[in-house]
């Protein structure tokens, strides 16, 4: 993708799947859904 959005798109993303990931960590919905997907 070369456009202005890709970097902030990708950057957007990343962040998003670290918070995602930091607050499923001690849940039950983030051992399940890590499953389900991986």
């Amino acid at each position: 993708m070369e456009t202005i959005w890709g970097p902030a798109l990708d950057a957007e993303v990343a962040y998003r799947q670290e918070l995602v990931r930091a607050a499923v960590r001690g849940t039950d919905l983030g051992w399940r859904w890590r499953r389900r997907r991986r």
